[in-house]
């Protein structure tokens, strides 16, 4: 048995569950801004530019929209245990302050599939992780080189 089952084989036995649920769609006429890291949603561009409510984002941002829900296993930790301290600032810039509500995930795998999920494809702004009823984004993803293969680690930033 390779080290990569026996990795996937613990997630499935000891591993949290969780969700992530992604919604995908056309972009609203309404995003003002085509940046797709900072999309700005123009509420008025609706009041200037009324459409039939089938084509209402409904200040979503993205029109006929489809929903789909994923659902995972991993070792999910509180960010806390990572000190802020021990965080360069050069990567807080880049995910913001960690808050005791926030979330480390290690080794993912689609429960359905029994394969490893990459989560770098999430957006914070159309995709959000749902773990004990609590719901987050998935803020930033890191790609980790061990011995040749290719891990992930995700933070999770507490959304509601």
């Amino acid at each position: 048995m390779s080290r990569a089952s026996r990795f996937i084989g613990a997630c499935l036995r000891y591993g949290d569950v969780f969700t992530a649920a992604s919604v995908t769609g056309t972009q609203c006429p309404c995003m003002i801004s085509r940046d797709a890291n900072n999309p700005t949603y123009s509420p008025d561009w609706h009041i200037n530019n009324p459409a039939p409510d089938d084509e209402d984002c409904n200040g979503s941002g993205l029109i006929d929209t489809t929903s789909t829900t994923i659902n995972l296993k991993g070792f999910l930790y509180p960010a806390a245990l990572l000190g802020t301290s021990q965080v360069p600032e050069d990567i807080k810039s880049v995910i913001g302050e960690i808050t005791n509500a926030d979330l480390i995930v290690y080794g993912q795998v689609n429960t359905d599939t029994l394969a490893f999920y990459d989560l770098s494809g999430l957006t914070e702004y159309d995709d959000t992780i749902t773990f004990d009823s609590v719901t987050y984004v998935d803020r930033k993803t890191y790609d980790l080189k061990i011995q040749n293969r290719i891990a992930q680690v995700s933070l999770f930033k507490r959304k509601s």
